[in-house]
């Protein structure tokens, strides 16, 4: 084997176990139940007391919002030292954790703000340089890389378990709609849990790092100063239409690869489109459709018409599409966090529970690749509204199977965690079919910027809904949520048809 596949295989797996902690938000359900348990027998001593719920919502904000900053710092630093402070960042914010539990602020902002803002570094840059590296085959390389960011959910939950339950013990300790564990040796575990996942999590990082140097010693600097080419951007045009692709990797692709194809290829692509240029486009788009029939009801959202960001805001079509990711967020936000601690009100069985878990992580990396064939196929509007209707039906089954047959509540949840899952794949597909390419980066975060402003209240909204109405209406109000979302679908789809909803003031004056 050459010299050249030897480094690409090291970056390869080094960039694979690098960016792997990424994963919080699908195993912090398993957690939870444990630092709950933990916060309510250490109550009396505790200076200020936090919802554990704001760990997950913060490390979500500061994931988004680092990365912002990823590409300032690597343009003053580097891409190999910035990739190394947020892995040492990374370390010291899960090792920390063994100290800051006993204070649930300390712990929301060590291990949940902190460990967000270096993850968005490491994994924007682990993505650039695994794509800078594997020239040819791209969006292989990064499926191989995202597959083990849901196989490091899996260790985790696998740790958390071993370490901090590894009896089964069950939660036995019903006080005010909460269900917590009264045996004193999980409350005492919970805290080595940390320095568990940290030291596996220092040698993982550690090993991807090194090979990570050794494949790009003698490439890297070159690939830094210069952008990608053409061909390249071609190449792995599919990544930044992923589930996957980050904020500043869309941004990358947009100010490089776009701009870079229009400038060598000549290809002029207007950026203020005159109105009656969109109509027309859309008519052609609708004519088309009405000609073929409903075998082509499914593709009728390729994107005829480029749009910037302030295009799109005068559009019924992205106020549609964020209310969307706000409903389904919703669904999304109490599943991953609380399918656990719901649970216990019915399955003592710390185990089973568990294994809902690992079965939900399971799902993800099963149905991912498939998700993306059923696109080409029924389309992305068709495959959104599958989504929404299956997580609405599996979110009330669980409420259904909870109080009658609770050992299908673990199948029940496992499936729905697979459908949940999908959520922002399909934001980003529908992102990129209704407003375009050319902007694309730019115009997923300002789809995603209200559920990210939503997220800051839901530990607020969650705790006033068990308080008032009980957890069963809690996870009532997710089905409801998905239905809405479907409702949006739909909406999108008949504006989509019509022609209606692409610009608002001539939509109001027809």
């Amino acid at each position: 084997m050459s010299r050249n596949k030897w480094r690409k295989i090291f970056v390869l797996i080094g960039t694979t176990l690098a960016s792997s902690p990424l994963s919080l938000l699908t195993y912090y359900g398993n957690l939870l139940p444990y630092l709950t348990s933990y916060y309510h027998a250490h109550r009396h001593r505790m200076l200020v007391y936090v919802d554990p719920l704001w760990l997950s919502t913060l490390f979500r904000s500061c994931f988004t919002l680092s990365m912002v900053f990823t590409s300032p710092l690597e343009q003053r630093f580097g891409l190999r030292p910035c990739i190394t402070a947020g892995l040492v960042f990374l370390n010291i914010s899960i090792f920390s954790g063994f100290f800051a539990v006993r204070e649930p602020l300390a712990l929301t902002l060590l291990f949940g703000a902190t460990q967000g803002t270096s993850m968005g570094l490491i994994h924007s840059l682990a993505l650039k340089l695994l794509l800078q590296t594997m020239h040819v085959k791209g969006g292989t390389a990064s499926g191989v890389m995202f597959s083990g960011i849901s196989f490091s959910s899996l260790l985790n939950i696998g740790v958390a378990y071993a370490v901090i339950n590894p009896k089964n013990e069950k939660a036995n300790l019903h006080i005010d709609g909460h269900v917590y564990f009264s045996d004193q040796g999980i409350i005492n575990r919970v805290p080595y849990y940390f320095l568990a996942i940290g030291s596996i999590t220092f040698l993982i990082s550690t090993l991807g790092m090194f090979l990570i140097f050794l494949g790009s010693s003698d490439a890297c600097a070159k690939a830094q100063a210069t952008k990608p080419l053409v061909g390249e951007c071609k190449q792995n045009n599919s990544i930044y239409q992923s589930s996957e692709a980050t904020l500043f990797d869309l941004t990358l692709y947009e100010k490089h690869c776009v701009m870079d194809a229009k400038e060598k290829n000549n290809v002029q692509v207007a950026r203020e489109d005159t109105s009656s240029e969109k109509q027309m486009s859309r008519s052609n788009l609708i004519e088309s459709t009405d000609d073929k029939g409903n075998a082509t009801k499914a593709t009728s959202l390729s994107a005829s018409v480029e749009m910037s960001p302030k295009e799109i805001i005068k559009t019924r079509q992205f106020w549609l599409l964020s209310l969307f990711t706000i409903s389904l967020g919703h669904t999304f936000y109490i599943h991953a966090n609380l399918y656990k601690a719901y649970g216990q009100r019915a399955i003592s069985n710390d185990m089973a529970l568990v294994a809902a878990g690992l079965l939900g992580v399971a799902g993800m990396v099963l149905t991912r690749p498939m998700v993306g064939l059923l696109t080409d196929r029924i389309g992305v509007l068709n495959t959104a509204l599958a989504i929404c209707s299956t997580s609405s039906v599996f979110m009330s089954l669980m409420v259904v199977t909870l109080h009658t047959y609770a050992w299908m509540y673990i199948i029940v949840s496992a499936l729905d965690s697979t459908c949940v899952s999908l959520k922002l794949m399909m934001i980003s597909l529908l992102t990129s079919t209704m407003f375009g390419r050319v902007h694309y980066a730019s115009n997923l975060g300002l789809v995603c910027l209200g559920q990210l402003l939503f997220f800051l209240l839901e530990p607020l909204l969650i705790t006033q809904v068990i308080h008032h109405l009980g957890w069963d209406w809690l996870f009532i109000s997710g089905s409801l949520s998905a239905v809405l979302a479907m409702g949006l679908i739909m909406a999108l789809d008949w504006f989509n048809h019509t022609g209606c909803g692409s610009d608002i003031e001539q939509c109001s004056s027809t």
